[in-house]
């Protein structure tokens, strides 16, 4: 089975810098704007296991319908992206959840999210609380993380525990 797995956010937080640093290990320090749709497929073993998955990095305007498709497919995978030095852009992932109906107690079997703060390499100039968002996304059952594309702090560890957590969900149909 393929698993597409999703970044969602704001323009400007980070995600086509964390999909490059993912597919090719690179950062360019350069702003590019989303290709309406960019991915690749890669293959990971967990437990001998493979698990092929595809990261998608999607404009905004499109995020909405390629998550529509995906739930109708199989599960749907997200990694929620926000600027730690950006406030408007955590407030963004609610927005996102209640899109994506989710409740607090977690009733959506079919959905891994992941939230992950970027650019912790600018912590001095940091807009979003790390107390409060822990809070939040602990009532919301949601793994959160944070990271640096620019030096790539965190990214593979998020990603490998993604991965870990797809095998999970795929074998035991929960995650740890």
């Amino acid at each position: 089975m393929n698993y597409n797995i999703f970044l969602d956010g704001l323009p400007s937080v980070g995600k086509t810098s964390f999909y490059m640093r993912i597919t090719t290990n690179t950062f360019n320090k350069n702003y590019i704007s989303t290709l309406p749709i960019q991915n690749e497929t890669q293959i990971k073993f967990v437990n001998e296991h493979p698990m092929k998955y595809t990261l998608y990095d999607v404009a905004k305007n499109e995020a909405y319908w390629m998550r529509k498709k995906s739930r109708k497919e199989n599960v749907i995978i997200m990694i929620l992206m926000y600027d730690i030095t950006n406030k408007e852009s955590f407030e963004e992932i609610d927005k996102i959840l209640l899109s994506m109906q989710m409740d607090e107690e977690r009733k959506y079997e079919n959905a891994i999210v992941y939230a992950v703060g970027n650019k912790i390499d600018l912590e001095n100039e940091r807009k979003v609380d790390k107390e409060e968002v822990n809070r939040y996304f602990r009532k919301k059952k949601i793994k959160h993380f944070e990271c640096s594309n620019i030096d790539g702090s965190n990214v593979f560890e998020i990603m490998n525990s993604l991965i870990r957590d797809i095998h999970n969900w795929e074998y035991n149909r929960e995650i740890i």
